[in-house]
């Protein structure tokens, strides 16, 4: 439809060329070359005239050609649905599409120029799809009965041979399929909300774009920087500022239309009713790609730019020529052309809506498919796989998601100067779930650990960059990582029976021998409490008491093969290569590491363990060591390569070395090239998101992957700042600095971080399971708690007093810590509360077993409102035994949020509580100044009633469903919770 398939050749060339020529230059012309490239792409202020462009944008009726060829491949798929393949074929399904498309259409208002006079066997076709085929229907329509009746016949050519006997018979019942198919088509495009395509409630809502009628400014004049121009451009055009996953292209059509400016726009311009279904999904992801691109910025972007040949002969869509297309657009003079903050802001707000519509159409999209409905997915030919679906979601949410992030988020910050805007929580469940599961399988295939998706914060950005990268492989095997989880790397977990100690990565001595220090000298010195050092003079070991001088402590872990103890060894490389870096850094070159100082027998063992923290808070320097950072980074890696393989090095996923980094007086990590500080790393990263002057500083680029790569690593950073006092970190900071670390001993978290809250490890060690290892750990941890802390669904302690507190801090992930809530510290008769929570008090309730529950839902009625509120549901909550409760805790602030509908998921977390009752009483007697003693049950969530199960009117009709309807009393008190 009105398509110039020659349109902007000469522009695609020369930015083509531009981009291929360029290199680095002093930024004095920066500036003009920008303004000399954006021309190739037009500015969102300049619109290219109407002369080669379709100046309509509402689809063509269908020609008799077309009708025919139609009708002959429906009646053909239907012969062979009845007789071999028993299913519909593409050739029917597509009739079903096109005459929808045609129903659409006329059920619209289009201007008077567009209307052609109806076909009247696409009406009759149209009536027999909507009302079923009858005598009646055939009396009012004989001509058109009589023209499909010649269409069901085999034509000359022999392209359609007769595969039937009765053509009357057959022509009737093929009528006759059509009503249950068209009325499919109707339920699943009913179904449609918020995709871009023309039957969606929001395009239907948006409307047919109007033509776009005539324009007075000609689109720019195409000019090639000339050659000391170009070497600037590579300074600031980067490759990489989006990341995700190449998308095999489906064939849809972007060049030669009018810009649009809107996702509905830009599918109306294009769209035609003979299209199958396969064209209509090509269309839908042409829309979320181009489409969005193309609306946010305002220019007109050729295929020829995003798209990329395969050796296969696929096309395509690659984030590297979207990152240059992206560059160019906010370092040109697009944005900034604007006059005034009020047309940028307008723009801006434009772009969220785009961007946020764009989401919510993927993430329908991920719903219908999950569903089996599949929606925009269903009955393409070829068929989709589940991995070609799963792989489209996963790049259009993931350039959704970084144009939000990326360009909105730099417009926003660095030109209006507004505060960050995030995008809500849980955006898009569905289509994140499918980009998730794609990018655990590309990461995996490539031979990453699942656990990457954790450590990374499950941020698309981050995973698809991660995507871009080598993983690290101890070995060169590709099953490293085949019994790892989201869960966990058990790849860092040991086999004491088969550990082997390695040689140093440069060694190539074949008899390398191992040497250790006088077992007799380090026994000496941890029998007297005294830390041993080494120091090592190219011959001979020799052992020293710290307090003689300056040393380094090595932190590491085992996995990497520097694991041994005082009797074993380790090899002379390695020993060496520690050496060297002790020399470098202290005078005398003294050095602690447990591979040589932790001896094998358990008394001495403790007693090293006992000295742990004081071992690395006395040390000069601790020096990192881990095989994934010093294999790929070196003090020319990009910062963002740095934060990736920190963030994911084994080093920063274990429980052992977090007390080991935030005792160090000064942290650093051996690189290929030498050792860095963190402190560098600190300031580099400062100085990377200092508020810039302009567009030109690094934050654009790089914000969306610091936004998962680096989550772990700023923390650290920021624990480890030189602006902060010794000791100031908190519990709070400490769960969630422990939340992605993991011990191949649950028994050791406690020993582990002991040292950070001045507890004496000897009395950890004089239990030997963690849980009660974590018992005597939160008695004598001497700082308060978060009471929020109650709310973790984790698994419990069974201790009286201690029943809501978890078996492992690291479990808990975050623990939000708010003035609402406040603090709480832990007694022996439980977590005594400083503020006041929100007690419902309740009628004696009983749970039963998880095979026989007695109650599924718990409806409570607050009298003094009549809100109705669901607790539930409760199966198998009672792990397994039955239980009685008559009462609920939760916070006056959530249960405020849950009344105001703040929350999003209209949910919030209640503990179930035993409180004491007086003979006789139905309801525990409470008071408002003394503190509850309460009896921890277990954990659920508490909804709003009627909003979450609206066919509930009344209490009468709760009272028949899955639980009893019940009153609640609503106090405020402090608690004490065992």
């Amino acid at each position: 439809m009105g398509r110039d398939d020659s349109l902007d050749v000469s522009a695609d060339c020369a930015h083509t060329a531009l981009i291929s020529d360029c290199c680095s230059k002093s930024k004095s012309s920066l500036r003009h070359g920008l303004r000399q490239l954006f021309t190739v792409f037009g500015s969102g202020t300049t619109t290219p005239t109407t002369s080669s462009l379709t100046t309509v944008p509402i689809p063509l009726p269908l020609t008799l050609d077309e009708l025919e060829t139609l009708i002959r491949d429906a009646a053909h798929d239907f012969s062979l649905a009845r007789n071999v393949s028993k299913q519909p074929g593409a050739g029917l399904l597509t009739l079903i599409d096109v005459l929808a498309d045609q129903y659409l259409v006329s059920a619209l208002s289009l201007p008077s120029s567009s209307q052609s006079e109806p076909n009247a066997l696409v009406t009759f076709l149209t009536c027999v799809c909507d009302e079923g085929f009858s005598g009646e229907l055939l009396a009012k329509h004989q001509d058109a009965y009589r023209t499909l009746l010649d269409l069901s016949l085999p034509d000359a050519s022999g392209t359609y041979p007769r595969i039937h006997e009765d053509s009357d018979t057959f022509t009737r019942e093929f009528c006759k399929i059509l009503a249950p198919l068209w009325s499919a088509e109707k339920w699943i495009r009913s179904k449609t909300e918020s995709s871009p395509m023309p039957w969606s409630a929001r395009s239907l809502k948006e409307g047919i774009p109007p033509p776009p009628g005539s324009y007075d400014v000609q689109a720019p004049t195409p000019v090639v920087p000339s050659a000391e121009d170009r070497p600037v451009l590579s300074t600031i055009l980067r490759d990489d500022l989006m990341y995700f996953p190449d998308m095999v292209w489906l064939g849809g059509r972007h060049d030669g239309y009018d810009r649009a400016t809107s996702l509905s726009a830009y599918v109306w311009i294009r769209f035609s009713t003979v299209k199958s279904r396969r064209e209509h999904l090509a269309l839908w992801q042409s829309a979320l790609s181009f489409g969005v691109l193309e609306v946010i910025t305002g220019m007109r972007i050729p295929e020829s730019l995003l798209l990329e040949a395969q050796p296969d002969g696929r096309n395509v869509l690659t984030s590297k020529k979207v990152s240059l297309l992206i560059s160019i657009w906010l370092f040109g003079d697009s944005v900034p052309s604007l006059s005034g903050r009020s047309r940028i802001r307008t723009a801006l707000e434009h772009g969220y809506d785009t961007v946020y519509w764009a989401l919510s159409a993927t993430n329908e999209a991920a719903y219908h498919f999950r569903r089996g409905w599949k929606g925009v997915f269903r009955d393409t030919t070829p068929p989709m796989t589940q991995h070609d679906v799963e792989d489209i979601i996963c790049t259009l949410n993931s350039l959704s998601d970084s144009l939000w992030y990326t360009v909105l988020t730099t417009i926003r910050t660095a030109i209006l100067k507004m505060e960050y805007r995030p995008l809500p929580t849980r955006y898009a469940p569905e289509a994140l779930d499918i980009a998730w599961m794609a990018y655990q399988r590309k990461l995996v295939t490539e031979g990453w650990c699942p656990y990457t998706m954790t450590l990374l914060s499950y941020e698309l950005q981050s995973l698809g960059y991660a995507c871009s990268l080598p993983p690290f492989l101890r070995s060169s095997a590709t099953d490293e990582h085949v019994n790892c989880t989201r869960a966990g790397c058990v790849a860092n977990n040991l086999d004491t029976e088969e550990y082997r100690t390695q040689h140093a990565p440069s060694c190539s001595h074949p008899s390398c021998p191992f040497l250790s220090p006088s077992l007799a000298h380090v026994s000496v010195l941890l029998s007297a409490g005294h830390v041993p050092v080494i120091v090592y003079d190219g011959n001979t070991l020799t052992v020293r008491d710290s307090s003689s001088g300056p040393y380094i402590a090595i932190s590491h872990v085992w996995a990497d093969g520097l694991g041994s103890t005082t009797e074993d060894g380790l090899p002379t490389c390695q020993i060496a290569r520690i050496a060297a870096y002790a020399r470098e850094l202290v005078p005398g070159g003294a050095f602690w590491v447990d591979s040589l100082c932790v001896p094998t027998k358990r008394e001495l063992r403790k007693r090293a363990i006992r000295l742990m923290a004081q071992t690395y808070e006395r040390a000069a320097k601790v020096v990192v060591f881990d095989a994934g950072v010093r294999t790929f980074c070196s003090s020319a890696t990009p910062l963002r390569d740095v934060f990736l393989r920190l963030t994911t090095c084994s080093w920063m996923q274990r429980v052992w070395t977090l007390q080991e980094a935030l005792l160090a007086r000064e942290l650093q990590f051996e690189f290929s090239d030498g050792l860095v500080p963190i402190a560098t790393l600190h300031d580099a990263h400062s100085a990377a998101f200092a508020p810039a002057a302009s567009f030109m500083g690094p934050f654009p680029s790089d914000f969306a992957v610091y936004r998962g790569v680096s989550n772990n690593v700023l923390v650290l950073l920021q624990n480890l700042a030189p602006s902060r006092p010794k000791w100031w970190f908190s519990i709070v900071d400490i769960i969630s600095l422990l939340g992605n670390r993991t011990t191949s001993k649950p028994e050791d978290e406690t020993l582990a971080i002991a040292g950070l809250f001045r507890i004496d490890a000897a009395k950890l060690l004089a239990e030997t399971d963690a849980d009660a290892r974590m018992k005597v750990f939160l008695l004598a941890l001497g700082v308060k708690l978060p009471a929020t802390i109650i709310f973790n669904t984790v698994p419990k302690l069974r201790f009286p007093g201690l029943r809501w507190a978890p078996r492992a801090l690291s479990s808990l992930g975050t623990v939000q810590q708010t003035e609402h809530e406040g603090m709480a510290r832990c007694t022996p008769e439980g977590l005594a509360t400083e503020e006041k929570f929100t007690l419902i008090l309740l009628p004696q309730i009983s749970i039963g077993d998880v095979d026989a529950p007695e109650v599924d839902n718990i409806y409570i009625v607050e009298p003094a409102t009549g809100a109705t509120y669901i607790h539930g549901p409760l199966k198998g909550r009672a792990g397994g035994a039955a239980v009685t409760v008559n009462g609920l805790v939760t916070s006056s602030k959530y249960l405020k949020d849950l009344k105001e509908g703040i929350r999003g998921s209209s949910t919030i977390p209640v503990v179930a509580v035993r409180i004491a009752t007086s003979d006789g009483a139905s309801y525990p007697e409470v008071s408002s100044w003394k503190p509850v003693m309460c009896e921890y049950v277990f954990s659920a969530h508490l909804s709003e009633g009627f909003s979450s199960m609206p066919e509930h009117k009344t209490a009468a009709d709760l009272s028949k469903s899955d639980g009893p309807v019940v009153e609640g009393r609503f106090v405020s008190a402090r608690i004490i919770l065992g």
